[in-house]
């Protein structure tokens, strides 16, 4: 059963009030070098993969597995995404004094888990064509895009090029989009495909 618009807005106001409490905490917490390290970013990035949640559970009534495969997508390309852009901007963030993990571990060490994590962004994207959510034009569209964004971080991580974080960033967000483009035009291609013919 699908909800109701009232019950939608309720779930969406819940998940701010959740994620505006996460953001007190970080900032309570700033201090703090743990908080500073590889799980920050993460922990921001629930509210960004939260639409695809709501919007799948507003429309079904439940929240189901291939909803989840969305929020993972979301939530393991924030940390590469922002990350990059942090080392970008370094500098800015140092003298308003918030701690990115550039600027309290170092732009080596956050190169470092940038790769980690496109790694992982790479295993999870494979996960909605093994799950049969999507097809075989969905898996093409992922490696190829998977491939230009590990090549990024692995060039970010073997050089100290001024202008890769910055356009390691901007393919960041070319990525998703294209992506969940892919998702798209794979899940009407059977139905395109039947009409012309």
């Amino acid at each position: 059963r699908a909800y109701s618009s009232r019950r939608a807005m309720a779930s969406a106001q819940k998940c701010g009030g959740v994620q505006a409490k996460m953001i007190r905490n970080r900032r309570n917490a700033a201090g703090s070098s743990w908080f500073a390290t590889a799980v920050q970013p993460s922990t921001g990035g629930a509210a960004p993969a939260a639409p695809p949640v709501l919007g799948w559970t507003a429309v079904t009534g439940a929240v189901e597995p291939n909803a989840l495969l969305l929020f993972l997508i979301i939530f393991a390309w924030t940390p590469p995404h922002f990350w990059a852009l942090a080392i970008a901007r370094r500098d800015e963030y140092a003298r308003v004094g918030i701690p990115m993990l550039p600027v309290t571990h170092g732009i080596a060490y956050t190169k470092q888990f940038i790769w980690y994590y496109t790694v992982l962004l790479t295993v999870i994207t494979v996960l909605p064509f093994l799950t049969g959510m999507s097809g075989l034009f969905y898996l093409a569209a992922a490696l190829v895009l998977d491939a230009w964004f590990l090549r990024y971080a692995w060039m970010l991580r073997r050089s100290d090029r001024a202008d890769l974080p910055m356009r390691t960033f901007r393919y960041s967000v070319n990525y998703l989009a294209l992506l969940f483009t892919a998702f798209f035009v794979d899940h009407y291609l059977p139905w395109i495909s039947a009409s012309s013919s």
